[in-house]
């Protein structure tokens, strides 16, 4: 026999244990007030179509199957029916949603907390899982920061390059400093989140190499822009209009209802000549 799970609860009634079990009606009975205590339940239970519509209809009542009754509460329903076995898909889809509770939950601690005050078990604890199964998707705290900063860069990038031949038109320098705003407006407390954990020393010298390394080539490739526009210092260029970007989405992140986004990125596209589209 498997192992009863902790939220069934049985008891043995103090008669009807000779009540036909292949009688719909006889699969509920009245709760009874002796015997109670914990064993476990059946795989065929969950093949009974009788059992199924009574713990529908009447979710309180006893579940009776081979003499023995099954007191089922709302929430001990719901788990039983979790019980069912599961397609590769829906494991995938347990496996992803678990995941960014994690990280959900982790970012605003670390926002909140700093990295050093915040522990797995912090992490756990708020996400609603145990400690054990943290570690079935992230190595440690440090692996969690990696991903967590690879998942704003990831959506920032998104937006860089949109056809990824390794160069800018103007066309796509506006549509980067437009739809960067874009992104940040759709889940702006994501971002508020974001920058003030990445911003914390102990956090960015983990990721900094790692980011360097991503940021070098997108460098790069902007210098190579403004050095198509005549510039005489792209790469200089490249790194001002970097910074001025920064700032702007740093300012707009921590303080929206009072800066004057769209008057900035007006003023920002004029510096460059991108208000109109080619």
């Amino acid at each position: 026999m498997q192992k009863a799970p902790a939220y069934a609860e049985a008891l043995l009634p103090d008669q009807g244990s000779n009540l036909d079990s292949s009688d719909p009606e006889s699969d509920v009975l009245p709760i009874t007030p002796s015997g109670i205590f914990r064993l476990q339940i059946y795989s065929y239970l969950l093949n009974s179509k009788s059992i199924h519509e009574n713990i529908k209809k009447k979710p309180e009542k006893i579940l009776l199957c081979q003499r023995q009754c099954f007191i089922l509460t709302d929430r001990s329903t719901n788990k039983f029916f979790d019980m069912s076995p599961r397609t590769a898909n829906q494991f995938k889809a347990i496996r992803k949603a678990r995941k960014e509770k994690i990280m959900e939950s982790a970012l605003g601690l670390f926002a909140v907390k700093g990295f050093h005050s915040t522990s797995i078990a912090n992490i756990a604890r708020e996400a609603g899982m145990s400690k054990g199964l943290f570690y079935n998707y992230f190595e440690n705290k440090e692996a969690l920061i990696k991903e967590l900063v690879m998942q704003g860069f990831t959506a920032i990038l998104s937006v860089f390059d949109p056809n990824h031949d390794g160069k800018l038109t103007g066309n796509e320098m506006r549509f980067l400093i437009i739809e960067l705003i874009e992104i940040i407006k759709k889940d702006i407390q994501f971002w508020r989140l974001y920058f003030s954990m990445l911003t914390q020393p102990p956090i960015y010298s983990l990721v900094q190499d790692q980011l360097m390394q991503m940021v070098e080539p997108i460098y790069a490739i902007i210098a190579e822009f403004f050095k198509q526009e005549g510039y005489a210092e792209p790469m200089s260029e490249a790194k001002l209009f970097s910074a001025m970007l920064d700032g702007i989405t740093m300012n707009f992140v921590f303080d929206a209802d009072h800066f004057p986004i769209d008057h900035v990125l007006d003023r920002l596209l004029s510096l460059y000549n991108l208000n109109q589209k080619e």
